[in-house]
């Protein structure tokens, strides 16, 4: 019998024989060390119908109801707990961890505060008021929190999973390694630790796929009923090019999206995103993708939206439009190039033209034209999501916008923030991915090809659609290099007939490879050439295996590093006689 059972056993005889308040106590210790917390609640409750003013009894109920997700239980048995010992700094830590993600951020800092002041011995309060001043960009007060935790227990994994996520922040890539290695070697089953770790090898290893496949096994071993490390796994899959692998997890993901503590967050950045990449059912995907943008939006987003900046859009003054843009992507990026040759034209159409850009804003030539060609280019340094938005809803606001436009909306967890907030009378989403699932009184700009007229039952969005196309440009800068030169550099016969397949490995799966393959199959004289970031040796095997199986001669298959340089890059596309874009997500 383990320790656990032994103790169980124990508490159940003493009950048996005494049945106190105290015992019954114990006995409710007993089943949560053992996650029992049904038979651990109904201890407790026991204990209470004899004490039913003790507030440890009130505690731990409150934490075996959380520790079931019974949350506004949860709530009014640490509410009780407080109202009986206003000086029980335990139910005020806890209850403060359960109001970070919603409204009531304000208490639940003021809940950590007096509890740092009751029990300064205790290193949670300090640790999780930090969680909650990374959020609002208080990074030196955190890390100072965090480093009180550590004195007061060196061995405290969460803390150091918390640290090492805000080292990744500040890009001190090298102390985050550090602070998650050690977190993982004290509990190498923290779910935090290894998200965070996950998180920090695709920010500085990004193009190590192995090593990024590897620690995203390790997470869905150590951690397997953490649904967070399956997305994490079928991400990372995705990322190499192994699309078939990243698909047979997607029964597992759906399945797990009724569990009641589900990551919507994650669910929403990232599965969303994967979902018309690896499968290729429009019903399914937008049932999935309504279901978890609504539950994101509610449970997510809408509690920090209560918290930001509350503003009136104002009346349209005059017949051109005051248009806004918020994107990280107006500079050196393929959405970038894309607008380049737009970019003048609409501004001489608008009374005024802003954009609201975040994160790193490199110096370049086509940052420059932007610049330019803006009104106002406004760059918001990241300090953490509830600051950054805060400054953008406040210059929005003076902006007196009509329309704002976002980039890659369900791709940047600042953007739905923002537009929920209602900044503009009319808020658009528009390029680098799908309409984002979240509200009714948003849009999607695309056009009758992206989205065909029986699309729009599939979204909750309002679909907006351009005549001819969703994007109109003017041409790409590419390097001098004859297409000639190129072929012969990858002993390409001059009359054969050339495919390229340029999209990122992420949208590869294993139908698209099968039909390129048999398109091979059926031009005798044609080569493919395979280019795009992900995972080389781990693509090459793909198409191997699979061009074997269908008797296809791999030496008619050229798979390509990445390029220096964009210019580089496109040189590419005039080897090509003709390109094969990606299905079912075009590239």
């Amino acid at each position: 019998m383990t320790d656990d059972r032994a103790a169980l056993q124990a508490a159940l005889e003493m009950v048996a024989a005494h049945p106190t308040a105290a015992n019954f106590w114990q006995l409710g210790n007993a089943y949560g060390e053992l996650n029992q917390w049904p038979e651990a609640i109904a201890a407790y409750d026991r204990g209470l119908a004899l004490a039913p003013d003790d507030p440890q009894l009130h505690f731990k109920r409150g934490y075996a109801l959380a520790a079931s997700h019974q949350i506004p239980a949860a709530i009014a048995a640490y509410e009780r707990a407080i109202a009986l010992d206003p000086n029980f700094a335990k139910p005020k830590i806890n209850l403060a961890i359960l109001w970070v993600d919603t409204e009531r951020q304000a208490e639940a800092e003021r809940l950590l505060q007096e509890a740092i002041a009751l029990a300064p011995e205790l290193p949670q309060p300090y640790a999780n008021l930090a969680v909650l001043w990374i959020r609002y960009g208080r990074w030196p007060e955190a890390e100072a929190l965090l480093q009180k935790a550590l004195t007061l227990n060196p061995r405290y994994a969460g803390a150091l999973a918390n640290l090492g996520k805000l080292y990744v922040q500040q890009e001190r890539y090298a102390e985050a390694a550090q602070a998650l290695t050690q977190a993982l070697t004290l509990d190498p089953h923290h779910g935090l630790a290894h998200w965070h770790f996950n998180v920090y090898l695709w920010q500085v290893h990004r193009h190590d796929h192995a090593r990024r496949r590897a620690a995203a096994q390790r997470y869905r071993e150590q951690v397997p009923d953490d649904l967070r490390a399956t997305i994490q796994y079928a991400s990372v899959c995705m990322d190499s090019g192994l699309g078939g692998e990243a698909a047979a997890q997607i029964p597992r993901i759906e399945a797990g999206m009724t569990q009641p503590a589900a990551p919507w967050d994650i669910l929403y950045q990232s599965f969303v995103y994967a979902l018309p990449h690896l499968r290729d059912d429009r019903p399914r995907n937008s049932a999935t993708g309504r279901a978890i943008g609504q539950a994101y939006r509610d449970q997510g987003l809408q509690p920090l939206v209560a918290s930001l900046p509350k503003i009136t859009p104002m009346p349209k003054e005059g017949t051109k439009l005051r248009l806004g843009f918020l994107s990280p992507s107006l500079g050196a990026h393929a959405i970038g190039w894309l607008c380049r040759d737009l970019w003048p034209a609409l501004a001489e159409r608008v009374e005024t033209l802003y954009v609201y850009a975040y994160g790193h804003a490199a110096e370049s030539p086509i940052l420059s034209h932007y610049q330019r060609h803006s009104t106002a280019y406004r760059f918001y340094p990241e300090r953490g999501a509830l600051p950054t938005v805060t400054g953008i809803l406040e210059d929005m606001a003076r902006d007196r916008l009509d329309v704002l436009i976002d980039t890659e909306a369900n791709l940047q967890p600042l953007h739905p923030l923002v537009w929920l907030a209602r900044p503009a009378p009319l808020t658009v989403s528009w390029l680098g991915f799908d309409a984002p699932y979240l509200s009714a009184d948003h849009y999607w700009l695309g056009d009758w090809q992206t989205h065909p007229p029986d699309a729009d039952p599939f979204y909750v969005e309002k679909l907006l659609r351009l005549p001819h196309a969703h994007i109109a440009c003017g041409g790409f800068d590419c390097d001098p290099v004859p297409p000639a030169t190129l072929r012969q550099s990858l002993a390409i016969d001059p009359e054969a007939v050339v495919f390229l397949s340029v999209a990122a490995a992420r949208k590869l799966n294993d139908a698209t490879i099968a039909a390129q393959l048999q398109i091979l199959q059926r031009v005798p004289n044609a080569v493919l050439v395979r280019k795009g970031f992900g995972d080389r040796e781990a693509v090459t095997a793909l198409y191997t295996q699979k061009a074997e199986a269908l008797g296809v001669d791999p030496d008619r298959l050229r798979v390509l590093p990445a390029a220096p340089t964009e210019a580089a890059h496109r040189a590419w596309y005039g080897v090509a006689d003709v390109v094969l874009d990606s299905y079912p997500y075009n590239g």
